[in-house]
């Protein structure tokens, strides 16, 4: 039998990927939970606001996706995209002055006292 096909490596890559998995659902929730922006100017607190509002919506529609069992119809697809691609916009618009609140926004894996700073609300 070949190193390479052994049960070994099979359950050190099962091992990885589930780690992995583990971790990038984490990301992802961090990014989902509520963030705030510290010292933002008018411009930005308005689109802080806008931004609050796509990810309420977009948070719904994953529910009602969810409990529909997967459903959803082009024009849910639509309108998902189009707020997936406003909130994109917004973040462009953030990243100058808050890298950190992006970078987790978008999924990146923060340290941990980006992470104690942006939920410190």
């Amino acid at each position: 039998m070949n190193a390479e096909d052994s049960p070994q490596k099979d359950t050190k890559r099962a091992l990885y990927w589930a780690e992995y998995a583990k971790s990038r659902g984490l990301a992802e929730l961090l990014g989902q939970s509520a963030l705030t922006v510290p010292d933002p100017s008018p411009e930005i607190a308005a689109l802080y606001c806008e931004e609050q509002k796509l990810l309420a919506e977009v948070h719904a529609g994953r529910a009602k996706s969810v409990a529909e069992a997967g459903q959803i119809n082009l024009e849910q697809k639509y309108a998902m995209e189009t707020r997936k691609a406003r909130l994109n916009e917004i973040w462009n618009a953030f990243a100058a002055r808050y890298p950190e609140y992006v970078e987790l926004r978008q999924g990146a894996v923060p340290s941990w006292s980006e992470i104690v700073q942006l939920t410190a609300g």
